[in-house]
């Protein structure tokens, strides 16, 4: 995943502005409705994964804010 993410080097004010405030009752409650026959969609450890992940990807985003710029990384609306 860190290959990939290292490959973009701009992204959306959206995204990142969902990423920021994401948190993870949030993503709680998205994969806690609608399991149809599943007692649940994902373990409490593979929630915090993806909350590791999303701090992994702020933190390089905001490095390359600090290297480039705002304007030259948050190009999209």
């Amino acid at each position: 995943m860190i290959v990939f993410l290292h490959r973009a080097q701009r992204f959306s004010r959206r995204l990142v502005g969902r990423l920021r405030t994401l948190t993870i009752e949030e993503v709680r409650k998205a994969v806690g409705t609608d399991l149809g026959p599943y007692e649940r969609i994902l373990e409490d450890s593979e929630i915090d994964a993806l909350m590791h992940r999303r701090d992994f990807a702020i933190a390089y985003i905001d490095e390359l804010i600090r290297a480039h710029g705002e304007d030259a990384v948050l190009v999209f609306p």
